[in-house]
């Protein structure tokens, strides 16, 4: 019977892709695909592409990343091999002490108590992640995204946040220090 009701979704999801996006967007989809035994999530991902328009396939890779178990090596290898989209991605705890990983896109991801000493996360986009109790002392967030970012508790001592968004960010009880440095302000004469 679930084969059957995903089937019938595939068919429904060629036919317009406007409709693919709808429904790989809703959550009813995705729980029917969990209890799809015989596909998987990166096959219905990956079937998605062949009819999704192309602006939009990003939307799907990035939906990927949601709910798939990480490590620490494999997101380094990952990045290493070119990938540059962890949107979603949970990984809490994870050591990614002086890992270069600029450029990334880790917008809503949970990094949680997370070691990214001395990491480099220039130009990163962190938008809505999760870095409560991040250990990020001496790390580069130079011109990231950190719009919505919750640092609560993180240690941002010696961080370098010039030049980076932090519009309605949460450093609450987070540890910075006179060697944390943020954008300066030009004064206007």
């Amino acid at each position: 019977m679930p084969s059957m009701l995903c089937s019938a979704r595939s068919q429904r999801l060629e036919r317009s892709s406007g409709l693919a996006m709808g429904v790989l967007a809703s959550s009813e989809f995705c729980s029917e695909v969990s209890r799809v035994e015989d596909a998987s999530l990166s096959k219905m991902v990956a079937r998605a592409r062949s009819f999704v328009p192309r602006h939009r396939v990003r939307q799907v890779v990035d939906a990927e990343c949601v709910g798939a178990p990480w490590n620490d090596a494999d997101l380094i290898e990952r990045y290493q091999s070119g990938e540059r989209r962890f949107a979603g991605m949970s990984l809490p705890g994870a050591q990614l002490c002086s890992a270069n990983l600029s450029e990334a896109n880790f917008g809503r991801a949970v990094l949680s108590g997370a070691n990214l000493r001395r990491s480099n996360l220039r130009g990163c986009n962190l938008q809505g992640a999760d870095l409560c109790g991040a250990d990020l002392r001496g790390a580069n967030l130079c011109m990231a995204d950190l719009r919505g970012v919750d640092f609560s508790g993180a240690d941002l001592r010696g961080a370098n946040l010039s030049g980076a968004q932090l519009l309605s960010g949460s450093l609450s009880a987070a540890k910075i220090d006179g060697t944390t440095r943020f954008s300066r302000r030009r004064r206007r004469r």
